[in-house]
């Protein structure tokens, strides 16, 4: 006997969850992370959210959405969230090292501290003196991952930008080319487009072996060739199932080359409570993607470049 959801049995949709089973949670139907216009920096992340209603005779599925942007304070993302299922305080930050004038940065007495929020698949981390949002972590929840059961799969969806290339300026004559210059404008200027014979004048080369133009000489070409990478798409877009290596070809020519990205940092957890090994840790633009061994993201951290 084989029981199953729908009509067909090859292909089962999902049922939904069982308004009994929410125990008065939120939780996250979908998740978009908010860009700018260029997609080349993060601003926050738009959640849309389903709770049970407070009608205990006919309870029902009650969905919203709420926005949360860089810069917020405690107060307004619980307003808008609630109650985090757990406060974690960091004991410390040993990426701070490697940030500019890091000797020179006062160790703040408090720590930062995240709010986990289990059933959404997020983590939002406030800093410790300004209490505003400075990061967001959002959880796929694939098997293989240390994080894995701890947090409901957050369905995210995120585009991805191809950074605009900086124009750059030809360098300026000298005197010497400009003076050439106007001296050769001078010579066609005043001779005829016939010389004495009737005849159109020829090319002349000079005793310094350049080749002077003159009247007659056809134009240069004007059809330039377009390189194969201009005319590629300029963004991507990315959700939770994407694989990783699809972001890794797009994000392999932002400067141009075609050189990949710069090395990972290997995540590496306690051994005698991670049984699924290490993770590898790639940054694109604002944001840090958590890789597993097998091409799956199981993670988005996404931080608030400072300007």
């Amino acid at each position: 006997m084989m029981l199953y959801s729908g009509t067909n049995p090859s292909d089962p949709p999902v049922p939904p969850q069982p308004i009994s089973c929410f125990k008065s949670h939120i939780y996250a139907e979908d998740c978009h992370v908010i860009r700018n216009s260029g997609g080349t920096r993060s601003l926050g992340i738009g959640l849309r959210l389903f709770t049970p209603s407070d009608d205990v005779f006919e309870p029902r599925c009650v969905t919203f959405e709420r926005e949360i942007l860089f810069g917020e304070e405690v107060q307004s993302v619980v307003s808008k969230l609630g109650t985090p299922s757990r406060i974690f305080y960091k004991s410390d930050d040993k990426m701070k090292i490697h940030s500019k004038e890091a000797h020179k940065k006062v160790m703040n007495i408090n720590s930062d501290y995240f709010f986990n929020y289990f059933t959404m698949g997020i983590d939002i981390l406030f800093d410790s003196r300004t209490h505003q949002v400075i990061k967001f972590i959002l959880h796929t929840n694939f098997p293989g991952n240390y994080d894995f059961n701890s947090y409901h799969r957050c369905t995210f969806s995120l585009r991805i930008g191809r950074p605009t290339p900086t124009p750059q300026t030809l360098p300026s004559p000298n005197q010497s080319e400009l003076r050439n210059t106007q001296i050769s404008t001078i010579g066609l200027s005043s001779t005829n487009s016939t010389g004495k014979n009737g005849k159109s004048p020829k090319v002349k080369k000079s005793k310094q072996n350049h080749t002077t133009l003159t009247m007659d000489a056809p134009p240069p070409p004007t059809n330039i060739e377009i390189p194969p990478r201009a005319v590629e798409k300029n963004w991507i877009s990315v959700s939770y199932d994407t694989h990783w290596g699809e972001v890794n070809d797009f994000a392999s020519g932002f400067n141009g080359s075609e050189d990949r990205i710069e090395r990972p940092v290997v995540l590496t957890r306690s051994s005698s409570n991670n049984p699924f090994g290490s993770s590898l840790c790639y940054g694109v633009q604002d944001m840090i993607f958590e890789v597993m061994s097998n091409d799956h993201i199981a993670s988005v951290t996404l931080y608030q470049v400072e300007e």
